[in-house]
Order: structure tokens, then C-alpha cells, then sequence
């Protein structure tokens, strides 16, 4: 027997153990880092997706304001007197009986007079109230002054009650302090 070295299969087991786990190790990091990579592309384009969502439904909000205003009453008569149309004084109206029999109810003659005046005017600049100056940033809060408290008479010796007001909270309605 020769006693130098031992061919032992031990040294090779362990490093084909050790080699086995590393490997995994590293398919592990490298999928961890393909998983991570394909959610952070996900989490862009679905950053894009909402923000062409916000515009389509911004454009659909001004759609729905501008068709809004269109039939709103103004915009219907301006169109309309533009077109030559006026208001009827006395129109004829049809009436269906129950029996399903149609009645004209009024003479109908063709409408004639000057247009209707717009419905959207703006009023005159008198008629607005003054513009507030205010620096950016602050709130205008408007003012009001309290009522004067009654003043005694001589047909009435009694003083008057004191006016509650928000400054002094303690007075009560009869004047005396809580």
C-alpha cells in the first residue's frame, strides 16, 4: 500500500457541490435581474398608457363642454339668426286627441318681424363691481361692519342689550358675562 496521497473522491464531490450552487446562485441573480428589468419596462409603458388615457379623457371633457355650449340656448339663437330665422308671435300648435284624430289649434301664418337680440350680452361696466388689487398669494376677505346697538329713548329709559359680536363671544344675548 502506498501511503502518499489519497485519491479520495471526497475533495471532488465537495467542489462539484459547491460549483452546483454558485451556478444557481447566479441563474437566481440573473433572473432576478431579467424580472426586475421586464417590471421597470411594465411600469414605463404603463406610465405612458395613463398618460394618454389623462389627454383622451381631457379631449372628451372639452368635447362634451363644446357640444354643451352648442345647444345651449344662446348658441341655438345665434345660429338661428344667422340662418334668417325668427321668433313666432302666435304659433299654431297640433293637438292629438286620444283617439289619434289631429287638430290644428290657431291660425298658422309665417313668422315676420326683425330677428331676436342676442341672449348673450355682456353687461355694462357700470353695472360690475370694482375689481379687487391683491398681491399673488393673498385672500381677499370682504368686511362687514357690525349693526350699531340701539340707543335709548326717553320714551324708552331701559338701555338696550349688548349686540353679541364675534370679537367678544362672552357676552350673551341679556348682557351677561358666561
Amino acid at each position: 500500500m502506498r501511503r502518499g496521497r489519497r485519491s479520495d473522491p471526497m475533495p471532488r464531490g465537495r467542489m462539484s457541490f459547491v460549483a452546483t450552487i454558485i451556478a444557481l446562485l447566479g441563474c437566481g441573480l440573473a433572473l432576478t435581474l431579467l424580472l426586475t428589468t421586464r417590471a421597470t419596462e411594465d411600469s414605463y409603458q404603463l406610465g405612458d398608457q395613463r398618460r394618454a388615457n389623462q389627454k383622451l379623457s381631457d379631449e372628451r371633457d372639452a368635447l362634451q363642454r363644446e357640444v354643451a355650449s352648442a345647444d345651449s340656448a344662446p348658441e341655438l339663437a345665434k345660429r338661428a339668426a344667422e340662418l334668417g330665422m325668427i321668433p313666432a308671435k302666435d304659433p299654431a300648435r297640433l293637438v292629438i286627441g286620444p283617439d289619434g284624430q289631429v287638430t290644428v289649434v290657431g291660425n298658422p301664418q309665417p313668422a315676420q318681424g326683425a330677428p331676436a337680440p342676442p341672449l348673450n350680452t355682456t353687461p355694462s361696466a357700470a353695472a360690475q363691481p370694482p375689481k379687487l388689487q391683491q398681491a399673488q398669494g393673498e385672500r381677499v376677505i370682504p368686511v362687514t361692519t357690525p349693526p350699531a346697538p340701539p340707543t335709548t329713548t326717553a320714551a324708552n329709559p331701559v338701555p338696550a342689550a349688548p349686540v353679541t359680536t364675534p370679537q367678544n363671544p362672552q357676552v350673551q344675548a341679556n348682557g351677561a358675562p358666561r
